[in-house]
């Protein structure tokens, strides 16, 4: 089955975990929870299962809005959607600083220079975002099983990809500073 969670529909009260944790901290003498499905009260130590309706109870993740938060796909979705308003209203920034600007002085310089770099450094941001709009196909390829295993297997392993692409970039800029000091930059 594939899991969408709705974080947002189910309030604080209700959540299995933050129950637990005012359990835990000592703000209730109550050591029962209230089920997410049926509501019906039932101690969560004791029992994997709400009894009533059999749903498994979730204790290590929140299902309110916390929940949103904890899940780093989310966090990813966050990110992008802050890059895309930025570059967005930076864009928009120049463009009406540009229409301000005097642009028609007949044979006199006019420096463009600051709207260019902004301009650039808006296609970066832009540049950045679409790498993070990559990384977020291994969100939707990790719901189908057939692609799970993969996305499971680079998750499992990304200390060991990211110390690989370390060690890789170190070995590709030795080569190419020794090609730069053997042929020079004019290479024909």
């Amino acid at each position: 089955t594939v899991d969408f969670r709705s974080y947002w529909v189910i309030p604080t009260e209700r959540c299995t975990r933050c129950q637990i944790n005012r359990i835990l901290n000592g703000h209730t003498t109550n050591q029962n929870v209230k089920c997410v499905e049926c509501n019906r009260e039932y101690n969560a130590f004791r029992f994997p299962d709400c009894p009533c309706c059999g749903r498994e109870t979730n204790t290590s993740t929140h299902m309110c809005w916390r929940g949103y938060f904890w899940d780093a796909w989310n966090l990813v979705d966050i990110f992008n959607q802050l890059f895309f308003l930025s570059v967005f209203g930076l864009r928009l920034f120049i463009r009406f600083k540009m229409l301000a600007a005097n642009l028609d002085r007949g044979d006199e310089f006019v420096l463009l220079y600051p709207f260019a770099y902004q301009y650039a450094f808006a296609n970066w941001l832009n540049a950045f975002n679409a790498l993070l709009c990559f990384a977020k196909i291994f969100k939707y390829l990790g719901k189908f099983k057939s692609l799970s295993a993969l996305v499971r297997t680079l998750g499992r392993g990304k200390s060991d990809l990211f110390f690989f692409t370390i060690l890789f970039l170190i070995i590709l800029s030795g080569f190419s500073f020794s090609f730069y000091v053997a042929f020079g930059a004019n290479v024909r």
